[in-house]
């Protein structure tokens, strides 16, 4: 749902692979409707940087999931995106 709200440029995603939003930051909640009615697309989040790659997610994360040193990097529809790899496992038994 991150990635699809990043593409309907509500925002970008953190090194934590969250979605960040200028007004809200991480903290939201992410929804889908679904229609065959055409519409318009929206552009790709182009505002002030959100995440500045500090590294706070990983210090703060109590499972200690995310990585400071392995990256993924992913291209979406033209813009190279990347994020601290996660340990899955590591974040489900924490969650």
């Amino acid at each position: 749902m991150r990635i699809c709200a990043f593409l309907a440029g509500l925002g970008e995603i953190g090194y934590s692979k969250m979605l960040l939003t200028p007004e809200f930051g991480p903290r939201l909640r992410i929804g889908v409707v679904l229609t065959e009615m055409e519409l318009e697309p929206d552009p790709i989040y182009d505002g002030p940087q959100l995440c500045n790659k500090c590294m706070a997610c990983v210090k703060n994360c109590p499972g200690n999931a995310i990585s400071a040193t392995k990256t993924v990097k992913v291209n979406l529809a033209g813009h190279e995106v990347e994020w601290g790899a996660i340990d899955t496992v590591k974040c489900n038994d924490y969650f």
